[in-house]
């Protein structure tokens, strides 16, 4: 078991958050509270973080140039720095949030591979409008900011809405991680913000790695925590009854045929037995709550209007893992004696 907790340590080699040292002792501490299933968890764990769904500090300095690079390719500019004298960077989230440690990490990198800063970007023009973020996972946070900045007037009264429904100015959201239903949900909303369907293809989403998590989605693979409805348990099963939500609950459970093939976790029958036992688990750590906040869920935070068990999101970076990860992995509150595996700070802020 050991042996296991060191391979994972070494993926996980840089999250620090919390004072507490990621070596083998924490990560066989957090595992030992799935007592009978512990050797089992981790092993699944190891077989899940090998499918890239870890982002350590170089890798995320490598993807931040590497996207830049691929969006400056994608739009038919000669050379990255050309593309980025046209280029408005956002930094539209409050200091705590990742842009901002994102945007430094950028700032640094850019002078590093392009000799260029970002406060020279957008010299020229600023006809892309470039919003840079670690996960989209609900879309709650980007459908917000990309609404505020749509509805900014310049000195004529034009919005950026309007420049962008008339090819005028490009907004890009490029992320290391999106969510295909947070995607959808982004440009859906967006559409009825707006009354105008033109706005969904407008906005232009940019990911190193998918979740492909729409429900009704063909080819969906399902990379994700999302467990099916037969055999569960009566906590399960009473907690989804009782929420006040009222969307979606059709979708609170994956379709057992599906995926069609298994591409994630190590097998089908192990996906099963590892999302229910993170989900019972996560169960009992909410009971354990005198009173819930709306949008929390087990298998992590999500749309408080969704009778769905959560987001189930399988991806970490170095800096601070989303919320919206299933709560086994991060659970931290007064009173609890969980022992969480990923600090998490800034818990449940938005």
């Amino acid at each position: 078991m050991k042996k296991i907790a060191a391979s994972i340590c070494e993926i996980v080699h840089d999250y620090h958050r919390g004072n507490v040292k990621f070596d083998t002792d924490h990560v066989i501490k957090w595992s030992k509270q799935f007592q009978e299933d512990q050797q089992f968890i981790l092993e699944e764990l190891l077989h899940l973080l090998k499918q890239g769904v870890y982002i350590s500090e170089a890798k995320a300095r490598k993807l931040l140039i590497r996207q830049i690079d691929k969006l400056a390719e994608h739009f038919k500019y000669k050379n990255t720095v050309d593309f980025l004298k046209h280029v408005e960077f956002l930094s539209m989230q409050k200091k705590y949030k990742s842009q901002s440690a994102l945007l430094e990490i950028l700032d640094e990198e850019l002078s590093e591979a392009h000799g260029i800063r970002l406060k020279d970007c957008g010299s020229k023009s600023k006809k892309y409008a470039l919003y840079i973020d670690d996960v989209l996972a609900t879309g709650g946070t980007v459908f917000n900011d990309c609404t505020k900045w749509l509805e900014v007037k310049n000195e004529n009264g034009v919005t950026n809405y309007d420049k962008v429904i008339n090819e005028e100015k490009i907004f890009i959201v490029s992320c290391f991680c999106k969510h295909s239903w947070g995607c959808y949900n982004v440009k859906w909303r967006l559409k009825y913000q707006f009354n105008n369907d033109a706005i969904m293809g407008r906005i232009k989403f940019q990911a190193a790695y998918t979740i492909q998590n729409h429900p009704t989605g063909d080819g969906q693979i399902f990379n994700h925590a999302y467990p099916i409805s037969q055999d569960q348990s009566k906590a399960v099963l009473d907690f989804i009854k009782n929420l006040k939500a009222d969307r979606d609950e059709k979708f609170a459970f994956r379709n057992i045929n599906l995926p069609k093939k298994e591409e994630f976790f190590s097998s089908k029958a192990n996906r099963i037995r590892f999302e229910n036992i993170i989900l019972n688990k996560g169960v009992e750590l909410l009971n354990g709550v005198n009173e819930l906040e709306e949008n929390q869920r087990p298998l992590g935070m999500t749309n408080p209007t969704r009778k769905t068990l959560g987001t189930g999101t399988i991806f970490f970076t170095w800096r601070n893992i989303s919320n919206t990860t299933p709560v086994v992995f991060w659970w931290e509150v007064q009173g609890s004696n969980w022992y969480p595996l990923f600090k998490l700070d800034n818990r449940g802020i938005y």
